[in-house]
């Protein structure tokens, strides 16, 4: 058991509960609310998604991984006060998605590793906060360059001089496999990097993903219901062949998305709920035992985010 980092200070991971690994609260982007604040109603905004996570707390949810990095305008005091008005921890990341500046197209990987190590051991965006993982990306196109591949091994650096793990965004899904490639490449311990996004029913991949000692985030649960029996059906035969541990779940949900434009106050189920109230069921009834669905809300991502100091 280690403490881990949260925007309300660290908590020992035995006191996460129930955690989904890849969430926002914020989405926009970089600098938007500085260069333009008369566009943003903060007050709505805030007691929005106050109540997204209330509902979810009162679902069971304890403890959320918010991977909103600084070209998705990541704003760790709004984070820290929705944290303190629910009552659900918030974990923040460092990292990059897929629009870094462009002053840092000629980064190293090891510029971008020392930014990364000091989000994680000094804080984020000039405040005391401090990231508890680090958030990456590729899409396909443009695949991954030059950049890209300073930024994953930046990542991958900074992971092992922390021991705080690294959870990546694909799109499509596959590109999870160039990840890899450059991840194993670093040598960095498999352990300390998860796979994002892996929504898919093509147990293949995921037995790849899983194989090569990485976590499993399948984390985009509710954005496309025709797949969502294959994914569950693809969950339930790796938990038969004994990998729950390795599984962890989430929506990639944001309350406030492009949170400019603005679509009312919250109105019951929270977007965070989903899994608890819809998916759980669902996974029982395809066969995932109850201690299974524990191992991959509870067990997988507490150990995932302890990364190699557990």
């Amino acid at each position: 058991m280690v403490d881990i980092q949260t925007v309300l200070g660290p908590v020992p991971s035995d006191q996460l509960g129930l955690t989904y690994g890849h969430e926002h609260l914020f989405v926009t982007s970089a600098g938007l609310r500085d260069y333009y604040p008369w566009l943003f109603d903060t007050e709505a905004e805030l007691d929005h998604t106050t109540a997204e996570l209330v509902e979810a707390r009162e679902a069971g949810v304890s403890t959320i991984v918010d991977v909103t990095t600084p070209d998705l305008g990541r704003m760790p005091m709004l984070m820290r006060t929705v944290s303190e008005r629910s009552g659900v921890n918030v974990v923040i990341a460092s990292g990059l998605w897929l629009d870094p500046p462009r002053a840092m197209r000629e980064a190293t990987a090891e510029e971008y590793a020392d930014i990364f190590q000091h989000e994680i051991e000094v804080g984020v965006g000039g405040t005391d906060i401090r990231a508890g993982v680090i958030k990456v990306a590729n899409a396909d196109p443009p695949g991954i360059g030059p950049q890209e591949e300073a930024i994953l091994r930046g990542a991958a650096e900074a992971s092992t001089r922390t021991g705080v793990p690294t959870t990546t965004h694909t799109g499509p899904y596959t590109i999870g496999r160039e990840q890899m490639r450059v991840f194993a490449d670093t040598g960095v311990a498999p352990h300390l990097v998860a796979i994002g996004h892996s929504y898919t029913g093509d147990v293949e991949y995921l037995r790849e993903v899983l194989e090569a000692g990485h976590y499993l985030s399948i984390d985009r649960f509710s954005w496309t219901p025709d797949i969502e029996g294959d994914v569950i059906a693809a969950i339930a035969t790796l938990c038969a062949e004994g990998r729950a541990d390795h599984i962890m779940l989430a929506h990639d949900h944001a309350p406030e998305h492009n949170s400019y434009r603005r679509h009312g106050p919250h109105e019951p189920p929270s977007g965070f709920t989903y899994i608890v109230n819809e998916v759980r069921p669902r996974l029982s009834e395809a066969g995932v035992s109850d201690a299974d669905i524990e191992a991959m809300l509870f067990e997988a991502p507490r150990t995932f985010l302890e990364g190699s100091r557990g």
